[in-house]
């Protein structure tokens, strides 16, 4: 082994935080992701159970119905208008007047 060889094994070598820096980002992803499912899995599994309790010709099944179906007309109506929305997309630096 000559004197190049060793001096490129040595530059690519990784530091000694290398590994714990990526073991904390992976584990705070899994962390976010878990987090997350979990969340949308216990809302939407509980609503699921809270229905299936009562009966489906009621006037709570029907309000219940009819709130999930507006949620989700509100929430197609603000994915629209976030994809018609510009605010804070190219805006220029203005210099204050101080």
């Amino acid at each position: 082994m000559n004197s190049n060889d060793l001096n490129e094994s040595m530059m690519n070598l990784h530091k000694p935080g290398d590994n714990i820096l990526g073991t904390v980002k992976r584990a705070s992803r899994a962390l976010a992701y878990s987090s997350a499912y979990y969340v949308a899995y216990g809302t939407v599994y509980g609503a699921a159970v809270i229905t299936d309790l009562f009966p489906k010709d009621n006037v709570f099944a029907y309000g219940f119905a009819d709130g999930a179906n507006a949620a989700r007309r509100a929430n197609a109506a603000r994915q629209e208008e976030a994809k018609h929305d510009t605010t804070g997309q190219d805006l220029e630096m203005v210099p204050s007047s101080d």
